[in-house]
């Protein structure tokens, strides 16, 4: 028989004080919580959808998705920033591995890279086509469309497209600036849930974690739930997740517990263009339906946990 898995509090109070005296080595300190509200909608907006949520004509919307790549490059041309525009040429047209430039929000990384203990694949020197017809990208019956939205979530223009969705950014109060290609990525992570059917834990249950730092849940979310905007990225690793809620007095861990490959989100490091991130990323809209299970768990350095399960409704 296995080893018995370790419990919660005991890997978040060991991830606590192993970040602590890294913490001191460094002589910096940590964040103080200054009472923000995790920001979620209403469940209404998850039934209602994302076409509506986009705040423009559905029947528009249907016609952009219609001509396709052509819309989702005017978008990003018209729209985007120079960064934007630059990963969406390089997943358009570029060579996988061949673009130079180093990536400040992956911490210096160049895309399509494979670092130490990634395993690697075939993908270098390849073009947009080697991940359009990739085994999985033909299972979830993808169109390129999908394929170049979702790959493009995964370089620096993620910015871009989650902001206006949280209300931030210079199109906070109006309709998105690159519908088409949202609706292309929501499409995408929906239908990626197929490649999970044929895996041996299709209908296990599994567990997967995302990590916040210094917020609070807003209020009524344990009673009626709420609506993540954006794109929700998760990981099955417990670590993953401590690590992004790192150097905060207070943190947040949602803890998504699954049933069945059509309540999970879809493993994008096929496509990704920084391969080692694996994450399993929701759809925007996500419903997060509280179960009532929660913890809150304090460690020796003054630092609290408050773990909260919810089941994802996509």
């Amino acid at each position: 028989p296995g080893k018995p898995p370790v419990p919660l509090a005991t890997l978040v109070r060991n991830f606590a004080t192993t970040e602590r005296e890294a913490i001191l080595a460094r002589n910096e300190t940590i964040t103080k919580y200054t009472d923000a509200k995790l920001t979620t909608g209403r469940p209404k907006e998850a039934a209602l959808g994302i076409n509506k949520f986009l705040g423009l004509d559905e029947r528009l919307l249907w016609v952009g998705m219609g001509r396709g790549l052509a819309a989702i490059e005017e978008e990003i041309r018209s729209c985007g920033s120079q960064d934007d525009i630059e990963c969406l040429e390089y997943v358009l047209y570029g060579t996988a591995g061949l673009h130079p430039r180093e990536w400040e929000h992956s911490g210096g990384k160049k895309m399509d890279q494979f670092y130490e203990g990634v395993q690697t694949d075939e993908r270098l020197g390849k073009t947009i086509d080697y991940f359009v017809q990739h085994e999985q990208a033909r299972e979830a019956a993808l169109l390129i469309e999908h394929v170049v939205a979702l790959r493009l979530y995964t370089t620096a223009a993620y910015k871009s497209i989650n902001d206006p969705l949280r209300g931030r950014g210079n199109y906070a109060n109006g309709p998105h600036p690159f519908p088409v290609t949202i609706c292309y990525i929501t499409d995408g992570i929906k239908k990626l849930r197929a490649v999970g059917a044929s895996l041996p834990d299709a209908n296990t249950k599994r567990d997967f974690w995302r990590g916040m730092r210094n917020v609070a849940l807003p209020e009524g979310f344990r009673e009626t739930g709420g609506t993540e905007y954006a794109p929700l990225s998760t990981s099955s690793n417990i670590q993953v997740a401590l690590n992004y809620s790192d150097g905060a007095e207070a943190r947040l861990l949602f803890k998504l517990t699954t049933s069945s490959f059509l309540e999970r989100g879809a493993d994008l490091q096929f496509l990704s263009a920084f391969p080692g991130e694996v994450e399993f990323l929701y759809p925007p809209l996500t419903f997060l339906d509280p179960t009532g299970c929660e913890e809150v768990i304090e460690t020796d350095c003054g630092i609290k946990y408050t773990v909260v399960e919810v089941q994802p409704r996509i």
